[in-house]
């Protein structure tokens, strides 16, 4: 079994001629290279090369040409996580991580990981295997990519091994199986996620055909939330969701100078600066409208977007702006007016 991967640098992947050559776009290309191949191949268990072995493998061979713009991955690693005891919405998708010998691309990898660039669309392929006339493909989409880290180690002995870990902002994980007779999908399996929005997609793995009437394609989709409702409530899908306990940011604002006192301001996770305003104003009797800025107290620094949220901890004081004055910040103390100094009196000269 090869591994490879598919890196679009430098193409302009929205252009209508951009073609992507995921398995649906290539598959009749593939199925085409294969039938070629002798019999006794068809049946052979292609999972035993391990590494990279099966380089005498017509099968293999047969892959190494349908794949000569891809880039062979030596071995991968990726996981998912949710952790359900805290907030919704804290699902993790953790780094990609695959290992390869260095390549013609590696310097311009390396580059991407220092800008901080991302690679607008990357397809990794981690199985391609055929038994018993069946091509099984394993196989990852992904979009908005940051290179997270790039490291190389090497020796006297043999070429350079770079480990490279990605980072995607939308996945999308299949897994097919396709008859190489006929051409056609026996299994489709596939879900999508936008790690930003924490919504996606999945096949819906009942065959029921009242499902065809409801969800296209067997897919449930987050996006269309009245039909995931409709289908929980028909019992088709699993209607179980856990329940989060709510978490929540804590601030505070200047109540009372004399003696210092503070109120404390509560928003919901996620902390966005609407939240911060519209509880702030709460805990000082204002409508959220009425605030003018709202600021950092400790760095004097106005909070313009959610962004700058990263700075409070729960130690954090906040001040706003209301009609042109200042609320939750201690007022600059009143300087008694100068007083011109008093001259000296002369002395008395006495009389002759």
């Amino acid at each position: 079994m090869t591994i490879y991967v598919y890196l679009p640098i430098d193409k302009n992947t929205k252009s209508p001629d951009y073609f992507s050559p995921t398995i649906e776009n290539t598959k009749d290309s593939l199925l085409a290279a294969i039938s070629v191949l002798p019999p006794v191949a068809e049946d052979e268990d292609n999972n035993n090369h391990y590494y990279g072995g099966g380089n005498n493998d017509p099968f293999e061979g047969v892959l190494k040409e349908v794949h000569k713009e891809w880039i062979e991955v030596m071995s991968y690693s990726h996981n998912v996580a949710n952790q359900c005891d805290s907030e919704a919405g804290s699902a993790h998708f953790g780094e990609f991580t695959m290992t390869k010998f260095i390549c013609s691309l590696s310097p311009v990898l390396n580059y991407f990981c220092l800008k901080n660039e991302f690679i607008p669309k990357v397809i990794f392929r981690a199985q391609t295997t055929k038994k018993k006339g069946i091509l099984s493909v394993l196989e990852y989409e992904f979009e908005a990519v940051a290179i997270t880290n790039q490291s190389v180690s090497g020796g006297a002995g043999g070429k350079p091994v770079e480990t490279i870990s990605l980072k995607p902002t939308t996945v999308m994980h299949k897994m097919y199986e396709i008859d190489l007779a006929s051409g056609e999908y026996i299994t489709q399996r596939k879900m999508s996620f936008n790690v930003s929005s924490n919504l996606g997609s999945r096949s819906i793995v009942n065959q029921d055909k009242v499902i065809d009437d409801i969800a296209k394609d067997h897919v449930l989709d987050d996006n269309e939330p009245e039909k995931v409702k409709l289908l929980k409530e028909m019992g088709l899908v699993s209607a179980h969701q856990h329940k989060f306990t709510n978490s929540f940011n804590y601030y505070r604002i200047l109540a009372s100078f004399d003696p210092p006192l503070y109120k404390k301001i509560a928003i919901p996770s996620p902390k966005t600066r609407a939240g911060l305003i519209e509880n702030t104003a709460k805990a000082i009797g204002k409508k959220a409208s009425d605030i003018e800025a709202i600021y950092d107290s400790g760095i004097l620094v106005e909070i313009e977007c959610d962004e700058d949220l990263k700075d409070l901890n729960s130690l954090s004081s906040v001040f706003v702006k209301v009609d042109g004055k200042y609320i939750g910040i201690e007022s600059k103390p009143e300087v008694a007016p100068e007083v011109a100094p008093v001259a000296a009196a002369e002395p008395e000269v006495a009389a002759n």
